[in-house]
């Protein structure tokens, strides 16, 4: 009778605990989700645009919204940071065109005082950077002020094309342009034009193989 005790309050000890740990975990789950897209929701409203079955996990930094506009089917993972800056010198407003399918994993930073625009379907790893601007150049003028002293300066607009993926910690400069069905490798820097159905690598960038349609 003992044993039978024993091997009940095991099998009792058992239960609640997987129960607990499934319930807890799966509400939790539920509350983040939830909570994801009451504040997303929340900050769709700001966009100049913004398509269907749209998410993107918090934390996220937003500025300039009015200026961005994002299709269809945009997924972002935490920590994404989205910029456009309108200085009061510049006569038009920056843009930030994000197409449909778009998904980003965590730490994606995107900048603009003139204009970044990426296709549909295109897949960006972490910690990767898109800009289309610096702080100041590198001549002596501008070298003896300090950093947040230095004007925002821009060779041009970037373009990524359609089906793109983008590797982890790649950094693509102002004025780049990169084509359809590409692969960006991760710690690249791409400072310039890649064609389509590319694989580009390196820093700075250099393409490793091309196959033309």
């Amino acid at each position: 009778m003992r044993m039978l005790k024993r091997g009940m309050m095991k099998l009792e000890n058992g239960i609640c605990l997987f129960l607990s740990l499934v319930f807890n975990r799966h509400v939790l789950m539920w509350f983040r989700r939830m909570s994801a897209k009451i504040a997303w929701n929340a900050n769709k409203r700001g966009f100049a645009a913004v398509g269907e079955n749209t998410a993107a996990m918090p934390p996220y930094f937003l500025e300039g919204t009015e200026f961005i506009t994002i299709g269809n089917g945009f997924r972002a993972k935490s920590n994404l940071r989205i910029e456009a800056y309108w200085e009061d010198h510049k006569e038009a407003p920056p843009y930030i065109r994000i197409g449909n399918g778009v998904c980003f994993n965590y730490d994606v930073h995107i900048g603009a005082v003139y204009g970044i625009v990426i296709g549909d379907d295109v897949l960006i790893g972490s910690h990767v950077l898109i800009t289309d601007h610096n702080h100041g150049d590198s001549s002596k003028e501008m070298l003896e002020k300090k950093p947040l002293d230095r004007p925002l300066l821009t060779k041009g607009e970037v373009i990524i094309g359609n089906s793109v993926w983008i590797g982890e910690n790649a950094v693509i400069l102002p004025g780049s342009r990169i084509g359809n069905h590409c692969i960006i490798g991760a710690n690249a820097v791409v400072n310039g034009e890649v064609p389509d159905f590319s694989v580009a690598v390196g820093n700075p960038v250099k393409i490793l193989k091309r196959k033309d349609q």
